[in-house]
């Protein structure tokens, strides 16, 4: 009798957890308009990267000189924040708790308006493809960056990959200041 009781008292916590790892488990998935291309990266800490497949910056040469990135900074550092807090309420941003890190990997024109963006998720992660959708629009909306470069670098260069790892901890708990 007590097994029984004790498998009653887990399924409901192993069914989120075999949903979680659900989400992205095709090399496509599809929310609303979005579809997302999933591909996987095995290792000691298994991580899917997640890419809006209208995407087209990823599979292109990036024309940059090497000194340019040193003065990257966010126009707004809050926006990143807000842009977490717009999309998911307390209770969402607890259950990514496991999450720890989201890397977001920005692609940036060279006025530092977000064209593009793609996520580094863990394997097994919680966050919805409904919700990944909702996140990149608001980070898109919201996100902005400014470089210390000379114009005419800004002219020859096509965009800029700007990689910030996003602590879901720090976002729940409204200290998240981003580096990069």
């Amino acid at each position: 009798m007590k097994y029984f009781l004790c498998i009653i008292l887990l399924l409901p916590f192993s069914a989120s957890y075999c949903y979680a790892q659900r989400l992205y488990d095709k090399p496509e998935v599809q929310t609303g308009e979005t579809t997302y291309k999933v591909e996987v990266f095995e290792g000691r800490f298994p991580m899917i990267g997640v890419t809006n497949a209208k995407n087209s910056l990823a599979g292109t040469r990036m024309i940059v000189s090497s000194d340019v990135l040193g003065g990257t900074h966010f126009t707004q550092p809050a926006s990143l924040l807000n842009s977490f807090w717009s999309t998911f309420n307390e209770e969402d941003l607890k259950e990514l708790l496991p999450e720890k890190i989201i890397l977001a990997m920005f692609y940036v024109n060279p006025y530092g308006r977000v064209r593009e963006i793609s996520f580094l998720l863990k394997k097994d992660t919680r966050l919805s493809p409904e919700k990944l959708a909702e996140l990149e629009a608001a980070l898109k909306k919201n996100v902005s960056f400014s470089f210390n470069i000379h114009p005419q670098q800004a002219e020859r260069a096509n965009y800029f990959v700007i990689t910030v790892p996003i602590s879901t901890a720090k976002v729940l708990n409204k200290t998240l200041e981003p580096e990069f």
